[in-house]
């Protein structure tokens, strides 16, 4: 859809290549969202019953049940590898109105995480600079594992830094929500 703005994708003067993944399911793993590299274009499965599309969100949906295993089951993925330059990253910035979703927060969230991220980015000076300062917090300074309970919102985000233990949905979120608290625009994505 050309008239929706896709960061990287749709950003002028961004190199692109196009690139071909194959994936196979080795556990007993079910998804209704296909996870897949940033941006996919398509998908291609005998297994997976009609893949449905959303060229505004880049989500590919299985269209069929959320909860069945998809242990052994294959797919290959075109998707669109954006190459920013080290210039262009740096000129990224969240006045850019289009920025405005990947920015915003509830209301009601927690002045303690923002003033964590502000602590952890106190010696930054660019949102580039406070995004890697988040990244190195959370690898220097907590532990991956399973055994956390899945959850979301400000608990889930406050359980995460008091107990510096969880897995990809903890870091990728909380890592998001300071991002954004800090006026850095953020996204979760589902994929690889």
């Amino acid at each position: 859809n050309a008239n929706v703005h896709i960061p990287g994708l749709s950003t002028p003067g961004v190199k692109q290549d196009t690139i071909t993944t194959k994936v196979s399911v080795i556990g007993d793993f079910a998804f209704s969202a296909v996870p897949v590299p940033y941006a996919p274009a398509n998908v291609s499965s005998t297994s997976i019953l009609q893949p449905l599309y959303d060229p505004n969100t880049l989500e590919i949906v299985t269209g069929d049940s959320s909860v069945r295993s998809r242990k052994d089951e294959q797919y290959v993925v075109t998707s669109t590898e954006i190459l920013p330059t080290a210039q262009q990253v740096a000129a990224a910035t969240e006045s850019d109105p289009t920025m405005k979703n990947y920015t915003a927060l509830p209301p009601d969230f927690p002045a303690t995480v923002k003033a964590k991220a502000e602590q952890i980015t106190a010696g930054a000076t660019t949102p580039w600079a406070k995004a890697v300062a988040l990244q190195t917090y959370f690898l220097d300074n907590f532990t991956y594992s399973l055994q956390i309970p899945a959850g979301d919102g400000d608990s889930a985000i406050e359980s995460f830094l008091q107990n510096r233990k969880g897995f990809c949905q903890q870091f990728a979120g909380t890592m998001a929500a300071m991002a954004r608290a800090l006026g850095i625009p953020a996204v979760v994505a589902v994929g690889f």
